[in-house]
């Protein structure tokens, strides 16, 4: 009999997401967002990641409103952050986010201003491959260009 806490590389595989699903947007995307969530069932087998950019001293609500939004669970993320499917994550304030092996990994300070849709895209398509997908909302200074054209490749 398996111990209760005893988790097995069958179920955390079974948690992964099949698509992550990055969303970069500028300051004026909420509305976007919120209509996106609207939108989407809460069982997709997905993951969703929204950079936004934010003042990077700022006290952000993003997963408070968003989270009225969906059913599924909306979170900052953090580093070593499982990224499980059916999930919603926000990047924090003031960070890059990169993924890693279905893990986030914050770095703050951020690198640039207004490149952090880039730098998680990126990070997306060398960690993702086929299995990222990219969506901008709104941009702003063209961030997200990049990226993107680092997931096209895959």
């Amino acid at each position: 009999m398996k111990n209760k806490r005893e988790v097995s590389t069958a179920d955390i595989e079974a948690l992964q997401p099949n698509l992550i699903v990055g969303i970069g947007g500028s300051a004026g995307a909420l509305n976007a967002y919120k209509a996106l969530l609207d939108a989407l069932p809460s069982n997709t087998g997905m993951a969703f990641v929204i950079i936004s950019h934010m003042n990077p001293t700022a006290i952000s609500q993003l997963t408070k409103i968003l989270s009225r939004h969906t059913k599924m669970t909306v979170m900052v993320a953090y580093t070593a952050m499982p990224v499980l499917a059916n999930h919603v994550y926000v990047i924090p304030p003031d960070s890059d986010l990169l993924i890693q092996n279905y893990s986030f990994k914050v770095i703050s300070p951020r690198s640039g201003r207004n490149k952090q849709v880039d730098v998680f895209f990126i990070s997306l398509a060398k960690a993702m491959g086929v299995r990222a997908i990219a969506i901008i909302l709104s941009g702003y200074d063209g961030d997200g260009t990049e990226g993107c054209k680092h997931i096209k490749a895959n």
